[in-house]
């Protein structure tokens, strides 16, 4: 006895190839994307760590007394707040570290 195959079940090679190829592009956009955000977070954790590290190096100069860790400027900052203007005199101090630069103002 002869049993008939049946031609409507499985997938052609055609269809294989094409959705190994899918696949393959599908992974290879997304190791890419991977690969540009680890680079993103690393660059963004050393800005980070060195702005912290400026902004103590500003918080140990004032704690020593001295104003001018890098830089010190005296100036105005003004503010607008509930529509009220409000003008500070200080100073704007600067650190640097890491190649990031921190600035802060210091109100008198």
């Amino acid at each position: 006895m002869k049993t008939k195959l049946n031609r409507n079940s499985g997938l052609t090679l055609i269809e294989v190839i094409v959705s190994t190829a899918l696949l393959a592009i599908l992974s290879i956009m997304l190791v890419t994307i991977m690969a540009v955000a680890t680079t993103a977070i690393k660059t963004t954790r050393e800005r980070t760590s060195h702005a912290m590290a400026a902004a103590g190096q500003i918080e140990e100069n004032k704690a020593e007394g001295s104003q001018s860790p890098a830089s010190s400027t005296t100036g105005h900052l003004t503010i607008t707040f509930g529509g009220n203007r409000y003008d500070v005199s200080g100073s704007y101090v600067s650190g640097v570290d890491g190649g990031v630069k921190y600035y802060e103002f210091v109100p008198d």
